[in-house]
């Protein structure tokens, strides 16, 4: 890793969030510079690495919901040894701390249903360092920026229920570096 998160995605700030690989070349031919593959098949990583490298494409694997594969260290060692990806993503701080050591970027999802999440989100990241948060869905994102953004200082990822453009640069205006999307529209 050379470069933060937030210094990788200036110039193009949406990335691709895909829930299989069956829109991963749509993504490998955008403008996007990374994405997010949500349900990778593990006999399929090698293929998906080689693709998003030709590409130029940062790929990045939700280790939570990734099949036939186990969510936890040795995992990400096989990610990291294997050079199977640039970075995880997952709601597991355990993880996030793992992955670093190994040289992954990590990004650390939370779901914000109500003022109790935001709360056991503030203490989970106190304890661990992502670099950066995804915070779910990405319109609510605004609302619970600045408490968290007050109390962390770390960059924020808005996704999920993202559709227009519109709704994109009023994301950016609002603070965050960047936006996952499975809105295709929006990765060009």
């Amino acid at each position: 890793m050379t470069k933060s998160l937030e210094e990788y995605f200036e110039d193009f700030n949406v990335i691709a969030g895909i829930s299989d690989d069956s829109r991963l070349e749509k993504a490998l031919y955008s403008k996007v510079l990374a994405v997010f593959l949500l349900n990778a098949k593990l006999n399929k990583l090698n293929d998906y690495a080689q693709k998003c490298k030709a590409h130029d494409k940062m790929l990045f694997l939700h280790l939570d919901l990734m099949k036939g594969m186990n969510s936890d260290k040795e995992a990400v060692n096989y990610l990291a040894d294997n050079n199977l990806c640039d970075g995880i993503i997952t709601t597991h701080r355990n993880l996030i701390e793992y992955a670093q050591k190994v040289g992954l970027y990590t990004v650390q999802r939370i779901f914000v249903l109500d003022s109790g999440t935001i709360k056991n989100g503030i203490k989970s990241l106190k304890k661990v360092r992502p670099d950066a948060v995804e915070i779910l869905p990405g319109l609510m994102t605004p609302h619970f920026l600045k408490e968290l953004n007050i109390e962390m200082k770390i960059p924020f990822i808005a996704g999920g229920l993202i559709r227009t453009q519109k709704e994109v640069n009023k994301l950016i205006e609002d603070g965050v570096f960047a936006v996952s999307t499975s809105e295709d529209d929006l990765w060009y």
